[in-house]
């Protein structure tokens, strides 16, 4: 699972819409930037369980960061198909080309309000819950670096 976690950490973010196969958008609730926190608790095919202790993220603008990651699934053949969406729950299926076919990544995301979120993805691969939420404002050194490396 450790070599395939880029399938996790993409979703450690949040988009305001995803694109969907026949051109719908998804939409999702929009979060905040800034400084944020997370944790995440992974639970591998196999039974191993991986916990990453609740810890800081410098400056981030959620819904910049799943943009740049869903473009890059995009670009290896994955597709978004929504599957239901609510106030503050959307669930959806990422099905990305794999050796053995195709791959569904089922993705639920609950937002209780745009400064948290949880995130729970069931794969082949396992399961991954992320939790995060927002701990306030970017510090303004920390903003300026981030505002010149968005587009990186």
């Amino acid at each position: 699972m450790m070599n395939n976690g880029r399938y996790y950490v993409f979703f450690s973010a949040v988009l305001a819409s995803l694109p969907c196969l026949a051109g719908d958008t998804l939409r999702l609730p929009t979060l905040q930037e800034g400084e944020w926190t997370m944790s995440t608790v992974a639970i591998t095919s196999d039974g191993q369980t991986f916990r990453t202790p609740e810890s800081a993220i410098a400056c981030m603008q959620p819904t910049r960061n799943m943009q740049r990651d869903l473009a890059q699934f995009e670009k290896r053949g994955c597709k978004t198909v929504p599957v239901s969406s609510a106030d503050t729950e959307v669930r959806f299926t990422v099905s990305c080309p794999a050796r053995r076919g195709i791959e569904d990544m089922n993705v639920t995301l609950t937002v209780p309000n745009p400064s948290s979120y949880r995130q729970f993805i069931v794969s082949p691969l396992g399961t991954n819950e992320l939790k995060a939420r927002r701990l306030g404002p970017c510090k303004a050194e920390v903003k300026q670096h981030f505002d010149r490396h968005l587009d990186d």
